[in-house]
Parts: structure tokens; C-alpha cells; sequence
């Protein structure tokens, strides 16, 4: 890294050892998110409610497990990871205004086709409480937002960046992963398709504005996916 800036100019060993990086750790990030799967559903339901609350949140973070081996193991300080000179108010803000309108934008779309009967959209609805909404923004927030946006759009991002030197390969590499990450969770191809689009949308959104940091983004993508669950359920 020169200047703070991802070092593209790396020697065939230097790229070989990225690309490893790449292919090991989606593959051992699939195997451990399989396995979380697996005990969330046959051992995790069996424990204490309390419990399964409180190991929902290391267990969000256990598929980023590898990643953060592998940088360990390279002494490897992503440059996402550096401390930014934008203030934490105006990160926040942004991570929250850029949720709300992702949101609004592409469920309001899948409504129209809906609307237009080009595609059936019926999102998923739960319990709507004081403890379970707050709840579930904080799961967004410090679990899946922050774990998966560590993986997407900074270990993944850097690693595609470094290989092919372009932001283009890196948003597009880093969004196929994280799409096909979600296989897991047993999504449809055309809900991979989804996953895939708004990937790229939060990839573009870190990229062209500078108010929106890494911060922001877990900050955007803890705000969307509470959306999703909070508001089709209010109706």
C-alpha cells in the first residue's frame, strides 16, 4: 500500500498470493456459514431464548472468521481499515439516509412489478415490538451489517482490487461474492440476481461519495435490512 492507497502494482507472487487469499476464503467463509446454518437450526433453537438472543451476535460474525485468519496470517492491514478524517456524525448520518432511500427505491420497484404483475412480491412479516425492533437494529447493525460489509466491500473489494486493478473488477468480484455467499441462506436465483444489484449499489455508493466511509455503509446496510423486516409488518 502506497500513500494509503491499495497497492495495484504487485509482482506475479504478490497477485498469486491475493488470489488465493480470494478463492480460500470464500470457500472457508461457505463451509463456516454453512455450519452456523446448520447449528442455528438443529442445536441453537433447543437453548434458552435469552440464550439463542445473545449468540445470534458472535454467530453472525463466525463466516468472517477466515477472513480476518488470512489477514493475520499476511500481516495484512486492509486500507478500508484506517480511521477516516470525516466525522463520526456525518458517517452515521449518511449510512442512515442512504438506507432509507435504498430501501425506498427498491422495494418501491418491486411493489410496481408487483403492482404490474410482472413478478410476485410478498415480503416476509414478524412480531412488532419495542424490544424485538430494537433488537433486530442492533443485530443488523453490529452483526450482519458489520461482518458481511467486512467482508463484501472491504477484505473481498481490496483483494479483487489488488489483482485486477481496477474499481470496476473489485465492485463487481467483491458483489458476486457476497451474492453467492447467500446461497447458504437458501435464496432463488432470481433473488441472487437482487442481492447481486444491490451489492453493486452499495459498492457504487462507497465509491462516488465521499461521505459515505465503511462506517457508513454497515450503518446503511444495518438500516436497509431492518427496513425490510419492520415495515412490510406494520401493515
Amino acid at each position: 500500500m502506497i500513500n494509503g492507497e491499495i497497492k495495484t502494482n504487485l509482482t506475479s507472487s504478490e497477485r498469486k498470493n491475493e488470489k488465493v487469499d480470494i478463492a480460500v476464503g470464500f470457500v472457508l467463509t461457505m463451509l463456516v456459514g454453512c455450519g452456523v446454518m446448520l447449528f442455528q437450526r438443529n442445536v441453537l433453537t433447543g437453548f434458552p431464548k435469552g440464550l439463542q438472543l445473545a449468540l445470534t451476535f458472535p454467530l453472525a460474525w463466525l463466516p468472517a472468521l477466515p477472513a480476518i485468519v488470512i489477514l493475520i496470517i499476511r500481516c495484512d492491514r486492509l486500507v478500508t481499515l484506517r480511521p477516516t478524517k470525516r466525522g463520526l456524525p456525518a458517517q452515521l448520518i449518511t449510512g442512515i439516509v442512504l438506507g432509507i432511500l435504498v430501501f425506498a427505491a427498491t422495494h418501491g420497484l418491486l411493489y410496481l412489478l408487483d403492482a404490474l404483475g410482472i413478478i410476485t412480491f410478498t415480503p416476509a412479516k414478524s412480531e412488532i415490538s419495542l424490544f424485538n425492533s430494537l433488537y433486530k437494529l442492533a443485530y443488523f447493525l453490529i452483526a450482519i451489517g458489520a461482518s458481511e460489509e467486512f467482508l463484501s466491500r472491504c477484505f473481498f473489494y481490496e483483494k479483487f482490487k489488488r489483482v485486477f486493478k481496477t474499481d470496476r473488477a473489485a465492485v463487481l468480484g467483491s458483489s458476486l461474492l457476497f451474492a453467492l455467499l447467500h446461497i447458504i441462506n437458501g435464496s432463488d436465483p432470481a433473488n441472487l440476481v437482487f442481492i447481486f444489484i444491490i451489492a453493486i449499489v452499495f459498492a457504487a455508493l462507497r465509491l462516488k461519495l465521499k461521505s459515505c466511509t465503511l462506517i457508513s455503509l454497515i450503518v446503511m446496510h444495518g438500516v436497509y435490512d431492518w427496513l425490510i423486516r419492520i415495515i412490510p409488518s406494520l401493515f
